[in-house]
């Protein structure tokens, strides 16, 4: 990778952020970060620069007129910050009012996006993977981050380093997480 004498802009995933391998490259790397919504903590407390930002993204690209101001706000926050995610979310609630033969994109087709995205979370994540996921809720933080390398790459967690590095689960498995809190043993 540093080899070609001419300026290179790679892109890798985060977890590679935290591999042994990276420290060769960590003084030349610059880690974009996540745009945050919220505070490490305390998701009731939105950040107002975050939200302006995902809005701006989402009007530059959908006419006011085809959404509802509520689902461009719930679109922001189950995004998690995370432009390709909130383009996921968009195209499947997008395609949720198409379906319903409705020419306004509206809150319910967003959160049909994020039941989906939460569907397809909960097909493929161990019993191990969702424990890890409720800590990290809890705590906000990458104790352990070769265990949560896989989590990273998926998306399952974010990363956001604005001033001091944190995480949080993506924000469509809350719901899962909240229902894996209240009944444990799965009965």
């Amino acid at each position: 990778m540093l080899q070609p004498s001419c300026a290179i802009v790679y892109t890798v995933s985060s977890p590679l952020f935290y591999s042994p391998e990276f420290e060769a490259i960590k003084d030349r790397a610059v880690f974009l970060p996540n745009v945050k919504l919220h505070e490490a903590g305390h998701q009731d407390a939105l950040y107002t620069d975050g939200y302006s930002t995902l809005r701006m993204f989402i009007r530059k690209r959908v006419n006011s007129a085809l959404i509802d101001s509520n689902a461009i706000d719930l679109a922001a926050t189950m995004s998690g910050g995370v432009f390709r995610e909130l383009a996921r979310v968009m195209r499947i609630a997008i395609d949720r009012a198409l379906a319903d033969n409705r020419e306004q994109i509206l809150t319910q087709d967003v959160e049909k996006a994020a039941a989906e995205i939460r569907s397809g979370y909960w097909r493929i994540l161990t019993s191990v993977q969702r424990e890890l996921l409720l800590t990290v809720r809890r705590t906000n933080r990458m104790d352990e981050p070769d265990k949560l390398a896989q989590l990273l790459q998926m998306l399952a967690i974010l990363e956001y380093s604005n001033g001091e590095p944190w995480c949080d689960v993506h924000p469509a498995l809350h719901a899962m997480l909240d229902a894996l809190e209240q009944n444990p043993d799965g009965s």
